[in-house]
Order: structure tokens, then C-alpha cells, then sequence
């Protein structure tokens, strides 16, 4: 193409004359559930484009421990409440997906941990038994024997009990590249400046600055704003008022170590709540990373990174005595999880969204409900009437959005 220097009557492009676009949706937010969005509402056959501010993935999508459970550790106090009964689908609902039987194929995600477990010790030993043994929870859940827990586990020392779950844990970096793939001209790398409205409210076109400089002007049927924390910035830029948003701090805790240990489990105390979960995920240089959250995380929110470490190392000495961490490398950060509002800061039961005019809000409030946001955003689009286009793009030119370096690789250099 020749540029304006070569043809006088070419139009030159610059940030006062922003590029006029049409698409069905308009998302922002490159998490997984914008990303889970993007990808569910193409394969549908609508036209969409999402915008990302910074990197995909780069909040709390890979700050997540990539666990999809059903909800039982949610149930620790004997009974299945609002919270676990909503979540009690989601590991077959995920493993379709990964089988590549729902309209998303997320069979090239990679699956680190097909079951997951608990496990209690010393006084607390039985203190769950009747309760797994239930019919409330029959089928789910699994005592094992000695010689079928996980190798760190069938140690001599260890005399408590081990629960095998049906759950699954996926590696979220893995994920995220399925859910970008085929549509990675589709992800953009900006921002919103503005929303535009008609005399009904709705929000009509969006302006977007590029990471380049370059300014768009997005006309849309429908815009969804998925961004996560991000949420509160785009809904006030928006005049959206509906969906207030909370954020509930965590203080994660990542132990690397090349023990031959992976583990997948919930460290059960005397709460409703499991006292650690862990995680393990492989590093680029051949070793491992326990990712610990669960209470300790929970309660570390006042402690900085030195006592959090200091109380690290005293639970995992605590919890198994049996095992060498001396050579153990420790890091912390802190991570707001971003949910729409409830009352006294507690978790939200399922997935959440908010219309407004033609707005929509959402929070998957966890990694788990992803299919379940999906579910409710598909609802809403048919009740806002948006019918599928097709437009003629080219966005080659564009500066696109790139997947963040997961924590257990940043935080370790």
C-alpha cells in the first residue's frame, strides 16, 4: 500500500482521526474469562474483538492455582451449602471441555493433576469421616489406603488419612494459550478512553488508544467488561453504577524445591476451611514450586513477606516433620481477588453478572465457574437481541496482546 507521502489524496491516520471499526461484542479484560468469552462467542458466530491494558492473563488468572473442584472444601463443616452446591458441576463440565465435547475445545489445555486429595492428621484424623462417607457426597470422594495415597503420604510417620476427590487441576498458562488460539488477532493491546452513548443510554461505540499510539473507534451491539479488578475503572468510565466490586486480599506463598513430591491436596485443621492447599507446577529449570494458599494465605494479609515466610516454613515443618526443606527457596506476594460486592466481604456463591442498558458485567469469581459465566453471558446476549455479522477486518497492524510469565518463574530470578 503506498503510504501519503507517495498518494495526496490518501488519508492519514493519527491519533485525532481514530479508525472506525464494527463488531457484534466488545470485551475487555484478557484474563481466562474474557479469553473463556471471546473464544465461546466466536465459535458461535458472533464478530468480537477484546482489549486488553496490559498482559494476558497477567492478573488473577495466573495467580490461580488452576484448581477445578467441585466444592467439597467448601463443605468442611458437615453440610453442602449455597457456596458448594453451585460448584458441584464443574469437573464434568471442565473435563468435557478438555474432551473437546462443548463448543469451546480446550483439548490442547494441559492437565497436571486428574484427582486432587485431603488429608488430615494427628487429632483430626476422623473428624470428617462420617461426613464423607455420606450419601451426600458418595461417589465423590474416596478413602484411600495406605499403599494408594501419594508418595509423600505413604511415609511411616504419616498416620492421619487421605480422601481422594474428583477433581482436576489444569496448568493455566497451557490454558490460556488454548482459549487465545486462532483468535490472537483478536486480542488487542490498549485501552478505553471513552464510551459513547445514544438518548436511551446505551452504550453505542467505544474509543480505544492502542499501545502504539493509535486511536479506534469501536461501534458494538453489546460491550462486556470481564477485566477483573479492572472492572471498577471501566464501570466508572462507563457510568455503569449497578456493580459495585470487592476486593478480598490473599497473601500466596510459593516454596521451590526439587523434593520428589508433587502434590495436589487440602490440608484439613479444625475449620470449615482447609488450613493450606498446595499445588506443585514445574519450572523452567527442572525444579518444582509448592504453591500454597488456603487459610495461610487468608490470614498473612498482615503479615510482610519475611513473617509470611517465617510461618511458611513452620506450617510445612508442622504438617510433614518427615521432610527436608532446608534447601527450600520461599516467595511471596499479594493478590486482591476482585468479586462483585457482598455483603461483609464474603466469597460470592457462583458466577456473577450485571446488565445495564446494554452493558454487561462479569466476574467468574473463580477460575471453576468460567462454563458457568459462559452460561449466563450466552442468556443475556439473547436478551439484549445481538445477532451475529459478519465484518472485514484486518488487524495485522495492530499491536496485540501477549500471555503473562507465570508467578513461580518471575517471582524466582
Amino acid at each position: 500500500m503506498m503510504d501519503s507521502t507517495q498518494d495526496p489524496n490518501a488519508t492519514k491516520t493519527s491519533p485525532e482521526t481514530p479508525t472506525d471499526i464494527h463488531t457484534d461484542i466488545l470485551l475487555f479484560g484478557g484474563g481466562i474469562a474474557g479469553l473463556y468469552l471471546l473464544k465461546l462467542l466466536s465459535n458461535l458466530g458472533y464478530d468480537c474483538m477484546l482489549i486488553e491494558k496490559n498482559q494476558l492473563g497477567g492478573g488473577q488468572s495466573l495467580q490461580s492455582q488452576g484448581i477445578i473442584h467441585g466444592g467439597l472444601k467448601y463443605a468442611l463443616g458437615g453440610n453442602l451449602n449455597a457456596e458448594s452446591d453451585a460448584i458441584k458441576e464443574m469437573p464434568d463440565r471442565w473435563r468435557k471441555l478438555l474432551a473437546g465435547e462443548e463448543t469451546i475445545d480446550l483439548s490442547n489445555t494441559k492437565v497436571i493433576a486428574k484427582t486432587q486429595h485431603m488429608w488430615s492428621a494427628g487429632k483430626f484424623a476422623s473428624k470428617f469421616t462420617s461426613f464423607f462417607a455420606s450419601k451426600l457426597v458418595r461417589g465423590r470422594i474416596d478413602k484411600l489406603k495406605k499403599d494408594q495415597m501419594p508418595a509423600l503420604f505413604q511415609a511411616p510417620q504419616f498416620t492421619g488419612s487421605v480422601y481422594k476427590l474428583t477433581d482436576l487441576v489444569v496448568d493455566t498458562p497451557s490454558l490460556l494459550n488454548n482459549l487465545c488460539q486462532g483468535l490472537e488477532q483478536r486480542i488487542l493491546h490498549g485501552e478505553a478512553t471513552a464510551f459513547n452513548s445514544d438518548e436511551t443510554g446505551n452504550i453505542t461505540s467505544s474509543n480505544i488508544t492502542l499501545s502504539n499510539g493509535q486511536s479506534l473507534q469501536v461501534h458494538h451491539q453489546t460491550v462486556i467488561f470481564s477485566a477483573g479488578a479492572g472492572n471498577e475503572s471501566l464501570t466508572d468510565l462507563a457510568k455503569i453504577t449497578g456493580a459495585p466490586m470487592q476486593r478480598r486480599p490473599l497473601h500466596m506463598l510459593m516454596a521451590k524445591h526439587d523434593l520428589p513430591y508433587p502434590l495436589y491436596a487440602h490440608g484439613l485443621g479444625t475449620g470449615s476451611k482447609p488450613r493450606i492447599t498446595i499445588t506443585s507446577h514445574a519450572t523452567d529449570d527442572g525444579k518444582m514450586v509448592w504453591y500454597l494458599g488456603g487459610e495461610i494465605a487468608e490470614n498473612g494479609i498482615d503479615r510482610n513477606s519475611e513473617s509470611q515466610i517465617i510461618e511458611g516454613k513452620k506450617e510445612l515443618n508442622t504438617l510433614f516433620p518427615w521432610v527436608d526443606f532446608s534447601n527450600t527457596e520461599w516467595a511471596t506476594f499479594f493478590v486482591d481477588r476482585a468479586e462483585p460486592l457482598q455483603q461483609g466481604l464474603i466469597k460470592p456463591d457462583s458466577a456473577y453478572t450485571h446488565s445495564e442498558k446494554n452493558a454487561i458485567v462479569a466476574w467468574p469469581t473463580k477460575l471453576t465457574l468460567a462454563p458457568d459465566l459462559g452460561d449466563r453471558i450466552l442468556a443475556l446476549i439473547e436478551q439484549h437481541g445481538v445477532t451475529p455479522n459478519t465484518y472485514s477486518h484486518d488487524f495485522s497492524s495492530f499491536p496485540h496482546a501477549t500471555i503473562a510469565v507465570q508467578k513461580w518463574e518471575s517471582l524466582f530470578v
